[in-house]
């Protein structure tokens, strides 16, 4: 009895172990976007860049910046922008948002705003990136 008790606790714990693998930063190296359309974009690069893409009805905006891995955080923050490009200040392909906080729920899926799910997506760079023309 106490054997098949001891048994029933070992196979419950050990699928949770394996599960709560510990994620480095490595592995969150990609691109990542909304599920629905990719209306949000986000690539991580491996020298700590990234950049952010933001595709409206009209127009696309972005930022690039540095990102850290504290913990379960995913911390992002745009680089300062270039006091010579007023054209993009002015107009709405500026992002507003300059600091951004994930939560990695797992190598593959970011959350932002505890509302906003990115999922891994496996598309070339040039495909998701792109600025979209506006006609």
């Amino acid at each position: 009895m106490k054997k098949g008790v001891l048994l029933v606790v070992l196979l419950i714990i050990f699928p949770r172990c394996a599960t709560l693998q510990k994620i480095q930063q490595k592995d969150l190296i990609g691109i990542f976007c909304t599920p629905e359309y990719c209306t949000l974009t986000l690539e991580l690069r491996e020298n700590n860049t990234f950049k952010i893409v933001r595709n409206g009805p009209c127009t696309v905006s972005e930022c690039e910046g540095i990102w850290k891995y504290i913990r379960d955080s995913l911390l992002l923050e745009c680089s300062c922008f270039e006091q010579n490009n007023i054209q993009e200040l002015l107009s709405s392909a500026y992002m507003q948002q300059r600091k951004f906080k994930f939560r990695v729920k797992n190598k593959n899926e970011l959350v932002l705003d505890d509302r906003i799910i990115f999922e891994r997506r496996n598309l070339p760079n040039n495909k998701l990136m792109k600025k979209r023309k506006l006609n």
